[in-house]
């Protein structure tokens, strides 16, 4: 059906201006940059998954931490640590803090710590994966991890420093894997470079022969990873 408006003008009559009020212009957003937007984002999925299942109690939460840490043969899921929740943290961050605990089940603390998620895990993660005081598998827990709690962009800041200074080469050649697997386009210059350092600074042909073999699966990550 036709308005009001252009039947007038149909018929040869001229109508009265309609008065429109003048939009309100709204502001433009301000644009966030890519990694904190995907930082934000993770968070809060993490946030949203760490919550667990409400209908576990006390006690049930407790049993779940101790069995999980007491695992041998199949290790807790990310699934698993995120149904139980954030009241595993506190029983968790026991285990870690008590050095007398086996570092199995220290490195299992550890795991269940990324897996629920937060900014508390994130500091957690990053002590451990960055102190020599750690066995080096508490420590290998922790760089592997870190792609839990943390975007690429984090990990190429905060695991670079351990692959080029950590005490224990084994260290080194786990933070180089972590960075090959899940930044390999921010990273694998830099993991190419501290093979190939450590290589050079190698006076006999075995230790350089294996310096390469330990970091062999990494650059194998790099060069699948970046093929063209």
């Amino acid at each position: 059906m036709l308005t009001l408006p252009v039947l007038l003008v149909s018929f040869g009559v001229v109508a009265a201006p309609v008065y429109t009020p003048p939009r309100t212009r709204r502001p433009r957003p301000v644009e966030q940059p890519a990694t904190a937007v995907t930082a934000a984002t993770r968070d809060l999925a993490t946030s949203a998954a760490a919550l667990g299942d409400p209908s576990l109690s006390d006690a049930e939460v407790q049993a779940r931490v101790r069995n999980y840490l007491s695992s041998i043969d199949v290790g807790a899921s990310v699934a698993d640590w995120r149904a139980v929740g954030v009241r595993a943290l506190p029983l968790l961050q026991q285990v870690l803090d008590n050095r007398e605990e086996l570092s199995s089940r220290r490195a299992g603390a550890i795991a269940g710590v990324a897996a629920v998620g937060g900014a508390r895990a994130r500091t957690l993660v990053l002590q451990v994966a960055e102190s020599e005081r750690e066995p080096f598998f508490v420590r290998a827990a922790a760089l592997r991890c870190a792609p839990l709690v943390l975007d690429a962009a984090e990990l190429v800041r905060e695991l670079v420093p351990v692959l080029e200074s950590a005490n224990e080469p084994a260290t080194r050649a786990a933070a180089a894997e972590v960075l090959a697997r899940h930044a390999p386009a921010a990273a694998c210059g830099a993991v190419r470079s501290a093979v190939e350092r450590e290589a050079a600074a190698s006076p006999r042909a075995e230790e350089r022969d294996d310096i390469r073999a330990r970091f062999a699966r990494s650059i194998e990550q790099c060069d699948a990873a970046l093929a063209p």
